[in-house]
Order: C-alpha cells, then structure tokens, then sequence
C-alpha cells in the first residue's frame, strides 16, 4: 500500500492516467486482501469513471467484479448483486466471465436461492476448464462444496471439496490448498470420519504453518525495508540540520563582525564624537549575538557529551555566560575609556582650530 501511493502521486504528479489507474488498483487489491472491504471500495470507486473514460470494459468488468466480492463480504447483498451482473454483462465475451458466474453463484448461495446458483456454478465450470483458469476453477468448485454442504448433500460436497483440493495443488497456492483441506475437514467431521478429518487437519496445520513462516519472513522484511526507510530520513534530516547550523554559524559570524567593525570604526575615527551609550548598546548586541555563535559552535558537542540532558547542557551554557560577561564588562570599559579620551581629544582639536581661526581674524573696533 505504501509503495503503491507513492507510485499514485508520482503518476498524479506528470499527468500518467494509465500508472494512476494502475496504483489505484494495486491500493484496492491490497486492502482487499487485508480483509478491509470498505477501504477497497473506496478506490474501486475511484477507479470506475476512469475505466469508463479509458472504454476499458475488460478491466472494467474485473473492477465491478471485485466490488462485487467486497459488498458480498460485507453482507450487503443487493449491492453485490448488482455489481456482479453488470461484471458478468461487461465480461460476456471475455475468458474472465467465469469469476464473475461463481461470484454471482456465491451471492445467491447467500440469499438461499440454491437452484439459480447451482445453475450459476455448472455454467461457470466448463468456461474456466475451457480457458485453463484454475483460480476461477477452485472458487467455482469452492463454491459448488459450500452450496451442496448447505443442501446436506455430503456425497456431492466431498466431491467438489476433492476437485477445489488437486484444483489448488495444481495451481500451487498454498492459501487455496489451505481452504479445500478447511472445507474437506468440516465434511468429515460432520460425518465423523475421524481418520480422514485427521489427514486433513494435519495438512491444514502444515500448510498454514508454512504460511505464518512466509508471512513472518515477510514481516521481517517489511520492517526492515522500513527501517532503512527510517534511516535515510534520519539522515537527510541530519544533514539538513548541519546544513542550517552551518548557515546559522555563518549568519552569527558575520553579525559579530559587523557590530565589531562598527565599534572599531566608532574608536578610531578621528571627528566623529559617539556617546557612551551607543558603545554599551552595540556591546550588549555583540555580546548577545557571540553568545549565540558560540552556541551554535558547540550544540552538537554538547548534546553528545551531556546525552542531550537539559540540566547538564543549562550548566554549560550559563558556565560560558559566566566566561563571556566579565570579559564583555572589561573590554566595554576599555572601548568606553578610549572613546572618552578620543572624544575629549576630538574637542580639543576642534576648540583649538575654532581659537586659531579667532585669533587670525583681524579686528575691525
């Protein structure tokens, strides 16, 4: 289901109706699979205006088939009832139309209606065997043994359950072997033919053991493909975070040096006259932004070396804070010393130009 909706958006992305239909179908099957038939129906809707668009009609048939089974596991039979005939009107020429008469025959087993769906199962029988379609052909005999158990017609059950059996073996699915060794069991033990039912009690044991194997393997699997899945978005956002300190760091550096060079060009300047004021603001701003530079230096070293405890990290950085203030209040009182004398000096200069200029200028009383 994951990999299909991946699938789904990249079609939706570059406008691939033909991969959309696809992942659509691939979602419905699986959750059909899982046994959640409401879900499913939810993507077949989905699917059905665009076979319909696309004159699709036989992979629209296998669509109104499969809703079919859904509402019929669902137990809403009228629903199933109608998208299964309109399958089988759809599938009329098609190979397939043999699933859709052991569908239907299955939903009018369902309502009770034995002789129609009897009639259903031997048309559905011969139009499989022709076309060589065994997973049609053990649901057919599936069927039938469901059909004629429900008559108490025992003879006849354990004889479609004996045919669904060599059907499934021949077809190799260990599911449908599974399922005729289920219906076989019932039979025999309903007539108490204990040694029978043993044999196919031990088969059903070893076959589904041997499926709960494959199933935990693949479980298996899945959480490992999920975990490197996990991985490499974990270091994505790794890398994407080292990438934004680094950019950060970079940011704060240059911050720092600005309000440096400014200072710096406030105290060497030799006319313009700053207040101290200005000086004690411009270094609380270099102090704040050096702080957070050297925050931004250090995290990752401190996150590994405290194991990321709040305590321990809130230690070292007022520990620095500690460090930076006194050093903060020293160089602030030397910059505001120097700027002091520059100042003075700055009006001196100026008040001794201003005098040279009186004393040159020539007096008119």
């Amino acid at each position: 289901i994951k990999y299909h909706l991946q699938a789904l958006q990249i079609a939706e992305t570059i406008n691939d109706q033909s991969n959309v239909v696809a992942s659509n179908f691939g979602i419905a099957g699986a959750y059909e699979d899982e046994g959640d038939y409401s879900q499913a129906l939810i993507y077949y809707y989905k699917l059905k205006p665009k076979l319909e668009a696309m004159n699709n009609l036989r992979a629209l048939g296998g669509i109104e088939s499969s809703m079919g089974l859904c509402f019929l596991n669902l137990a809403q039979l009228d629903s199933a009832l109608k998208y299964e005939q309109n399958a089988y009107q759809l599938q009329l020429n098609s190979p397939d139309r043999a699933i859709s008469l052991a569908r239907l025959a299955k939903i009018h087993t369902a309502m009770n209606n034995y002789d129609v769906a009897l009639g259903f199962y031997r048309l559905g029988i011969p139009i499989a065997i022709s076309n060589s379609d065994n997973n049609a052909l053990t649901e057919l005999y599936s069927g039938i043994f469901t059909l004629f158990e429900k008559r108490h017609q025992y003879d006849s059950s354990t004889y479609y359950g004996k045919k669904e059996l060599a059907i499934a073996q021949e077809f190799g699915s260990p599911v449908a072997v599974a399922d005729a060794c289920s219906d076989l069991l019932s039979i025999y033990k309903k007539n108490k033919l204990t040694d029978r039912a043993l044999k196919y009690l031990e088969a059903e044991a070893i076959i589904k053991d041997t499926l709960f194997t494959r199933e935990k393997i693949k479980q298996q699997q899945e959480l490992a493909i999920q975990e490197e899945s996990r991985q490499r978005e974990k270091q994505a956002e790794t890398r994407i975070a080292a990438e934004k300190r680094k950019e950060n760091i970079q940011y704060a550096a240059i911050a720092v040096g600005v309000l440096c060079f400014i200072i710096l060009f406030f105290l060497v300047s030799r006319s313009i006259i700053i207040n101290a004021n200005w000086i004690r603001l411009l270094g609380v701003l270099a102090l704040l932004v050096s702080f957070e530079f050297i925050n931004l230096a250090i995290h990752p070293y401190l996150s590994r070396y405290t194991n990321d405890s709040p305590v321990l990290m809130l230690s070292a950085l007022v520990f620095i804070g500690a460090m930076l203030i006194p050093m903060h209040h020293r160089i602030e009182k030397w910059v505001i010393e120097k700027m002091v004398e520059k100042n003075k000096a700055i009006r001196l200069a100026a008040a001794r130009k201003t005098i040279e200029q009186l004393e040159k200028k020539p007096d008119n009383t």
